[in-house]
């Protein structure tokens, strides 16, 4: 073990095995390590994950034949009326993406915890030396599995009865399973990172 106390060029080191050592190298200050980590967090600061339901999500069934999911989504979202048949059918608001960023903003839900041991994750690997882009793809993943399961998960309101017997169940969000399977993630440049 080495003691170290004030050592000037000309001190000579005492190691604890009795050796010595005349120190004649001289220390160079660097702090192009400190510099290459903070350009890798200012990296990370740069970049933002996007997710949710994307313009290449096109429904390709011959009931939605060409309507994007977003439509779909955000009509199950906010709720919607159409005439059918007989009468005026009002479809009830199932705000399911609303619900799901609002657990991801506070910390105290089981999914806002998740998000925030990610994050501090996606921090860890930068620090470690992993690229930003790649260091964020984790919680990309975790952002839309948990969208997929709050739409598997919800059940307010029921489908009507005529729904669920068209459906075969009562699963407000699901028929085919598309719409939830359509969920994805996307890694972009911060707009307005200064």
């Amino acid at each position: 073990m080495v003691s170290l106390s004030t050592v000037n060029p000309k001190q000579t080191l005492i190691l604890s095995e009795g050796a010595m050592l005349n120190p004649t190298a001289k220390v160079k200050k660097s702090t192009t390590g400190l510099h290459n980590l903070f350009q890798q967090l200012k990296g990370l600061r740069a970049m933002e994950v996007e997710w949710g339901f994307f313009e290449d999500a096109i429904y390709t069934s011959e009931k939605n034949n060409g309507i994007p999911v977003a439509t779909i989504a955000n009509m199950n979202e906010k709720g919607f009326s159409f005439e059918g048949q007989f009468t005026l059918v009002d479809v009830p608001a199932r705000p399911f993406f609303s619900d799901h960023v609002a657990n991801v903003k506070k910390t105290t839900t089981p999914v806002g915890s998740r998000v925030v041991k990610i994050m501090s994750m996606c921090v860890e690997d930068v620090i470690r030396g992993k690229a930003p882009f790649r260091a964020l793809h984790p919680l990309g993943t975790t952002l839309q599995a948990e969208l997929q399961t709050n739409i598997d998960d919800w059940t307010t309101p029921d489908n009507a009865e005529s729904t669920v017997e068209i459906k075969g169940v009562n699963d407000p969000l699901v028929e085919t399973g598309f719409m939830r399977d359509s969920v994805s993630y996307q890694l972009v440049k911060n707009k307005v990172t200064k």
